[in-house]
């Protein structure tokens, strides 16, 4: 064996060292089914509302590739995929979104306090349930919220 076939041997027992396991950017995975899943070509984004219902509600993503966890480099990942361009934010307050979520913010729905506090079920050919508001209305309320709550911290 040659010197450069042993520097690609060491470099990918050292990558398959490093990424056998994702760092723990989380507590833990919740233990109740995800409040929302999103299926396309073996890629799977599972979410998660932690704290559902209080002040300090927040959201946990995990994103996974044939069964297997999706282990990001650092903190601001992003990453294309069949669902879409996903980000990911590994730390930072309870009442915020941690793990993976949509780049774009597009297909993720809007807090469950806007949606009365119903699970939905989405998929990626129809991101909102019977019991969601039209887009329209869910999108202006959110919108109206966020100029609300920007306002509130002048």
């Amino acid at each position: 064996m040659n010197v450069q076939q042993k520097v690609t041997v060491i470099t990918l027992l050292l990558g398959a060292w490093l990424f056998a396991a994702c760092p723990p950017y989380y507590d833990s995975v919740p233990k109740h089914s995800p409040d929302f899943r999103y299926q396309k070509g073996g890629w799977e984004l599972k979410v998660w509302y932690m704290q559902k219902g209080t002040r300090s509600e927040g959201k946990f993503g995990l994103l996974t590739h044939n069964g297997q966890e999706v282990c990001p480099r650092r903190d601001g990942d992003l990453i294309d995929t069949p669902l879409g361009r996903l980000h990911f934010n590994g730390h930072g307050p309870i009442w915020s979104f941690r793990g993976w979520n949509f780049a774009n913010g597009s297909k993720n729905p809007p807090p469950s306090w806007l949606l009365g506090r119903k699970n939905l079920t989405v998929t990626p050919a129809d991101n909102r349930s019977k019991s969601a508001p039209p887009k329209e209305n869910a999108q202006k309320l959110w919108k109206d919220f966020q100029k609300k709550d920007d306002s509130n911290q002048s």
